[in-house]
């Protein structure tokens, strides 16, 4: 009885302990969920008059603006001129660059035409007038040649494309904050994307470089588009009204064009972003793919790579190569080559690219020295400071300058040879390349043709004497002295 009485108590126990975890649970879950809408939520704290009115005053670009973005664009073009990242950032603090791109964004969220024609025109403004600037600055005051600040802002990246929304998202989220005015700090993430790639087109249209120019503005060109989708997106999910039309049929044509505006604006960008994300993840496995499986290759001897001359070049997917330059007495081995070549078959990005490797091989030292020259004076502008170009220059020669045929003083040993061995009919001298298959050499050698009249013991003699006193003359242990065969 008693033990039924006990088997009774624990079931309604156990049953109400489940219920209670449940609910437990559900009620964790339920305020874990009100606090995150809490936390994200903007639209309760949001005014949409200020916020419109906010966007619409900074559209226009006369007076003041006008000087103000001016003074920005000489600042920053000093700052990418100087290669001062500093300097940039200080233009930024006060470039008003991103009044008609976030109107050009509200217009085509609420359907606002007028706004829109606007825009695009104080847009237009802002780009000529930015342009020429820099143009006048560049062309004016050359101070120095290109530098890395301008010679990355020549090609779309994806981290310019992301910095170009988000800092967008950012603008017009603190812009519609209620009870904020948004100062310019705000727009320093959005600067950051356009004020650099503007500055290059006026470098490039300066300096004649029609590549740079339109690679720039085709830059500052996509940049402006995720500024401008950062502001539809964010007030159409705040919910902005669309601006009413007495004529209904007006209002529709509007809103059609307006949507396919958009959409004609928007499938280009989207292109562009997937492109250039495609050529971020290539560089990001190609760098390392070279820092995880070649830099870890063990040179016998006195072999490099050298990083600054190496490049990875995607070509818009299209042949996509990766070039090692290598420095030394050693060869790369074949093996070790189709063993790069295989490891670059395990990354999705790489299978399709070229590997080549150059230098590190066995040829002849002239090659060598005219190699090196070439690729100094190709590569030049990647090295940024003289000192970094003079010790790459004499560092190389240096070591390369034991390959040279003239260290041999070839005609005065000729003649010295020729009075104290008589019996010398023909001398010849070359660089022998020997390897035991670990390590490479190079031996000066000379090749001699004796008398008939010697017999082979006085020649091997002779030949002995001979190499001996080359060795002595020349200060090189590793002369070699050879019969003609």
């Amino acid at each position: 009885m008693e033990g039924k009485l006990g088997q009774d108590n624990v079931t309604p126990t156990d049953n109400s302990s489940e219920e209670r975890v449940k609910r437990d649970f559900s009620g964790f879950l339920g305020s874990l969920r009100q606090f995150f809408e809490e936390l994200l939520d903007i639209r309760n704290n949001t005014d949409q008059e200020a916020t419109k009115t906010s966007i619409i005053n900074d559209i226009p670009f006369k007076g003041h603006t006008s000087w103000i973005l001016v003074c920005s664009i000489f600042i920053a073009s000093i700052g990418l001129n100087a290669n001062s990242t500093a300097v940039v950032i200080g233009a930024m603090l006060i470039s008003p660059l991103m009044g008609p791109i976030l109107g050009i964004g509200m217009s085509l969220a609420i359907n606002d035409i007028d706004t829109l024609r606007r825009s695009l025109k104080n847009f237009a403004v802002m780009v000529i007038l930015s342009i020429l600037t820099a143009f006048l600055f560049f062309k004016l005051f050359p101070l120095r040649d290109e530098s890395s600040e301008l010679l990355a802002r020549t090609a779309p990246d994806i981290r310019d494309v992301l910095i170009a929304f988000f800092g967008g998202t950012a603008l017009v989220i603190a812009r519609a904050k209620k009870g904020t005015i948004a100062s310019v700090i705000f727009g320093v993430a959005i600067a950051t994307a356009l004020m650099p790639p503007l500055c290059t087109v006026g470098f490039g249209l300066s300096k004649g470089n029609i590549d740079y120019a339109l690679g720039a503005l085709y830059l500052f060109t996509i940049n402006t588009i995720f500024i401008a989708l950062a502001t539809f997106l964010v007030l159409k999910i705040l919910k902005f009204p669309m601006v009413k039309y007495a004529n209904s049929k007006k209002r529709k044509r509007i809103s059609q064009l307006a949507s396919v505006f958009a959409i004609l604006v928007m499938i280009p960008a989207g292109k562009t972003f997937y492109e250039v994300l495609q050529e971020s993840n290539f560089r990001n496995q190609a760098n390392t793919f070279i820092n995880e499986d070649v830099k870890t290759y063990q040179f016998a001897g006195d072999g490099f790579l050298l990083d600054k001359y190496s490049m990875v070049e995607y070509n818009k997917g299209e042949d996509p190569v990766i070039e090692l330059v290598f420095m030394g007495d050693e060869a790369i081995p074949k093996n070790i080559q189709e063993t790069w070549r295989s490891k670059m078959q395990s990354y999705s990005k790489l299978k399709d690219a070229k590997l080549i490797i150059m230098g590190g091989e066995n040829s002849e030292s002239e090659d060598k020295f005219n190699y090196v020259s070439e690729l100094y004076e190709a590569k030049k502008q990647e090295i940024v400071s003289k000192d970094q170009q003079i010790d790459v220059l004499e560092q190389e020669i240096q070591r390369l300058s034991k390959f040279a045929y003239n260290e041999v003083p070839f005609d005065e040993i000729s003649k010295e040879v020729k009075i104290n061995y008589n019996e010398i009919e023909e001398l010849g001298f070359g660089n022998e390349i020997k390897t035991n298959f670990q390590k490479t050499d190079t031996i000066p050698t000379f090749l001699v043709k004796w008398n008939k009249n010697l017999n082979t013991s006085e020649r091997q003699k002779t030949t002995k004497k001979l190499q001996d006193w080359l060795q002595v003359r020349l200060k090189n242990e590793k002369v070699e002295v050879k019969l003609y065969q």
